[in-house]
């Protein structure tokens, strides 16, 4: 499957969406500003019943490196994880819930550590909440 991979394109994301219309602007606006721009993110869509299929199709207008994919029926998260993992094409593979923002240096930091430390898997965790 790694010869399959295009050698440019470093960072798959992948995010699930479901009726999520409220955050998900603000979070394909902080992929968008990632220092790092070498990535496509896979906006996995399980039968979303509000405006998140026309917002997420607006930002894939917009940028060849968003791509928009609706499941046939409403399956859950896991499986529109897993959909948008049988279709990326990155080296890397980072998730990306729809209700969750990056800091714009996030994907470059962590792909410098993981490149500098040869580290195939890494798996990091920071909540901050904010009011």
């Amino acid at each position: 499957m790694e010869d399959e991979k295009s050698e440019n394109l470093k960072v798959s994301i992948i995010t699930p969406l479901y009726n999520c219309q409220g955050l998900l602007d603000e979070t394909i606006k902080c992929v968008i500003r990632q220092t790092y721009k070498d990535w496509e993110l896979l906006l996995v869509d399980d039968c979303s019943t509000d405006f998140s299929a026309k917002i997420a199709k607006k930002y894939e207008a917009e940028d060849k490196r968003i791509k928009y994919i609706k499941l046939n029926e409403n399956s859950g998260a896991a499986i529109a994880r897993n959909t948008g993992l049988q279709l990326a094409r990155g080296r890397f593979i980072a998730y990306l819930d729809a209700d969750d923002l990056w800091k714009e240096e996030k994907l470059e930091r962590q792909i410098n550590f993981m490149l500098k430390n040869r580290y195939e898997l890494l798996a990091l965790d920071n909540i901050q909440i904010l009011f």
